[in-house]
C-alpha cells in the first residue's frame, strides 16, 4: 500500500508539474508581420482603371491561441489622369481667299487654311476629342473691298497692236 501511495502521490505531482509546465509555455502570442514593400508599378500611364499593389510578410506565425489581425496586402488607384487623345489630321486645304481685317478694307489682309481631325484610338479616355485646326496667314498689303458696287462698263478702246484686241474695263467702288 505504502508503493501505491507513492506512486499516487508522485503521479498527481507529475500531472501538477505538467499542467503548470504546459502553462507557462503556451502563452497566445500575436504573429509578427514586416514592414509594407514599396508599391509596385501602377497598372496604367493614364485613366480611371489603374491599379498598384504592396503587401507583407508573416515572420513569426500567431502561437498558442494568438491572432494575427493584420491585412496582408493593399490595392490602390493610381494614374487616374485622363489619357492624351492619340488623334490623326487629314492633309491641309490649300490656302483660303484673302479677306480684309479692318473696317476700312486697306492694309494687310489674313487667308486660312485648315485641317480635319479624328481620334485615331476607339480607347479614348476621359471623353476625349480631337480639335480641328487652322492657320492664319497674312496675305501682305491687299486693297480688299467689302460691299463693293459694280460701276458701268467703260466703251471699247479703239483697236490697236497686234495681236488686234479690244479693251474695255469694269469699275468697282467701295460700298
Amino acid at each position: 500500500m505504502y508503493v501505491q501511495f507513492v506512486l499516487r502521490f508522485y503521479t498527481i505531482l507529475f500531472i501538477k508539474l505538467i499542467a503548470r509546465v504546459n502553462t507557462q509555455v503556451c502563452k497566445p502570442q500575436d504573429c509578427v508581420v514586416s514592414a509594407w514593400s514599396s508599391w509596385s508599378d501602377c497598372s496604367r500611364t493614364c485613366g480611371a482603371d489603374g491599379t498598384r499593389q504592396r503587401s507583407r510578410l508573416v515572420f513569426i506565425d500567431a502561437a498558442c491561441g494568438g491572432k494575427c489581425p493584420y491585412t496582408l496586402s493593399e490595392k490602390d488607384s493610381c494614374n487616374v489622369q485622363c489619357c492624351p487623345v492619340d488623334c490623326q489630321y487629314t492633309s491641309w486645304t490649300n490656302w483660303g481667299l484673302c479677306y480684309c481685317t479692318n473696317e476700312g478694307c486697306t492694309g494687310e489682309g489674313v487667308r486660312y487654311n485648315c485641317r480635319r481631325s479624328r481620334v485615331k484610338t476607339s480607347n479614348a479616355t476621359c471623353g476625349g476629342y480631337c480639335d480641328d485646326t487652322s492657320v492664319e496667314q497674312a496675305c501682305g498689303h491687299l486693297c480688299c473691298y467689302q460691299d463693293c458696287v459694280v460701276g458701268q462698263w467703260s466703251t471699247w478702246s479703239s483697236c490697236s497692236g497686234e495681236p488686234y484686241t479690244l479693251q474695255r474695263h469694269l469699275g468697282v467702288q467701295r460700298g
